[in-house]
């Protein structure tokens, strides 16, 4: 698996911003009530991104053969499925940034007729927390990166392993004995 790229992030983003201005504008210009998303959208957003930090600390530790005791319940295949779950955080992170500054800017557009409202600070506050989602995805999916080769050669891989993450498969000579 390769990193999520900068623009795949930038395009969920950008496509949860257009949805939630276009939903929340055609829910309030039919007599409905304008989106407003719970508190607890940080709280969860935390929480999955602190999963998918400690499991990628945990794959950081697996690949150091010093500190690979400590991570006992470790392979190469859960180490795929924390990268799995790391990218799944990054994607739900950006369409939730996009999202939640889409809904920040509907709200901001009615500053001016209404105040500072709670329902603002409430979608500023997610909008904090699906930030932090992101961010602790991509950092999970960076401590799932296999280290570069050996400067002895000691790499059966043939090649550097700079670029790769842990899903491309981690066979280092080292650590097969």
């Amino acid at each position: 698996m390769k990193p999520i790229p900068l623009r795949i992030i930038l395009l969920c983003a950008a496509l949860g911003v257009i949805a939630a201005v276009a939903v929340n504008s055609i829910l309030v210009s039919s007599g409905g009530g304008e989106i407003v998303m719970s508190p607890v959208v940080i709280v969860v957003c935390l929480c999955m991104g602190g999963g998918a930090l400690w499991l990628g600390f945990q794959v950081a530790r697996w690949r150091n053969i010093e500190t690979r005791a400590k991570a006992k319940n470790m392979n190469p295949v859960a180490a795929a499925r924390v990268l799995a779950y790391a990218q799944g955080s990054i994607l739900t992170g950006a369409s939730l940034t996009g999202w939640m500054l889409g809904l920040l800017i509907y709200q901001l557009s009615l500053v001016s007729a209404r105040g500072v409202t709670g329902v603002l600070w409430v979608t500023g506050a997610n909008l904090v927390g699906a930030a932090a989602l992101l961010a602790m995805g991509i950092w999970a999916q960076y401590l799932c990166r296999i280290p570069p080769d050996d400067p002895d050669g000691n790499s059966s891989s043939g090649g550097s392993n700079s670029g790769k993450l842990a899903a491309d498969g981690y066979s280092r000579v080292s650590d097969q004995q």
